[in-house]
């Protein structure tokens, strides 16, 4: 089952779940890594997830630089 909100997309980021991109079937999926779950993210939220990946992928990037 995807997840179709955007809403609740941002609350599972914010709670800690990453995001990875699934080159071969052209969408996002949000991964817990406490519980080991992946969960697909819709493909009509791919520019949502993008755009949360990329700030995540900054964040990481400043924490390595410090």
């Amino acid at each position: 089952m995807p997840i179709d909100d955007k809403d609740e997309l941002i609350r599972l980021v914010t709670n800690g779940w990453r995001l990875y991109y699934d080159q071969r079937h052209d969408r996002f999926r949000a991964y817990d890594p406490s519980t080991k779950k992946m969960i697909r993210v819709s493909r009509s939220l791919n520019d949502i997830a993008k755009q949360l990946y990329q700030q995540m992928r900054e964040k990481k990037r400043s924490k390595d630089l410090r």
